[in-house]
C-alpha cells in the first residue's frame, strides 16, 4: 500500500517544535517493511525533519505491531527513515487507563541516542 496523510499526526502538544526533533505517530495496515522503504513518506517531506521520531503502528501478518523509526534524510522531496526498532511490551496486567507514560532511552547500532517519552490514554484492549 502507500503512505496515507490521515495516518500521520504530531504527538502531544508538539505541533510547533522549533529546532528540536518532533515526535509523530503513524498508523497504517502496511507492514514495517513497507514503511521503511525509501520514499514512503515523500508526501510528508514538508512536515518531517531529519531526526524526527515516528512511532509507527503497523501490521505484521494481520497482527498489530509498533516500531520506532526516525527520519534519516530529507532533501525536501525524498524522505528516508531508519529501518526501525520494533518494541514488544509484555504487560499481562495492562488495562485501560486515563494516562500511561512510557519512557525510553535507546542507542542505535551506529551510536545515535534516542530518548524521550510517550504519554497516552488506553481506551480499550483486545485479547
Amino acid at each position: 500500500m502507500a503512505y496515507s496523510a490521515t495516518g500521520l499526526n504530531a504527538a502531544g502538544g508538539q505541533s510547533k517544535a522549533g529546532n528540536a526533533p518532533q515526535m509523530w505517530t503513524y498508523s497504517t495496515t502496511d507492514t514495517i517493511a513497507d514503511v521503511n522503504t525509501a520514499g514512503y513518506f515523500n508526501s510528508a517531506a514538508s512536515l518531517l525533519k531529519v531526526s524526527d521520531i515516528i512511532f509507527c503502528y503497523t501490521s505484521s501478518g494481520g497482527t498489530p505491531a509498533m516500531s520506532i523509526v526516525w527520519v534519516n534524510s530529507n532533501n525536501g522531496s525524498t524522505v528516508d527513515v531508519t529501518d526501525g526498532l520494533t518494541v514488544t511490551l509484555d504487560a499481562p496486567e495492562l488495562r485501560p487507563a486515563m494516562q500511561m507514560q512510557l519512557k525510553y532511552d535507546l542507542k542505535s547500532a551506529d551510536g545515535q541516542e534516542l530518548r524521550g517519552q510517550v504519554v497516552n490514554t488506553i481506551h480499550a484492549l483486545t485479547k
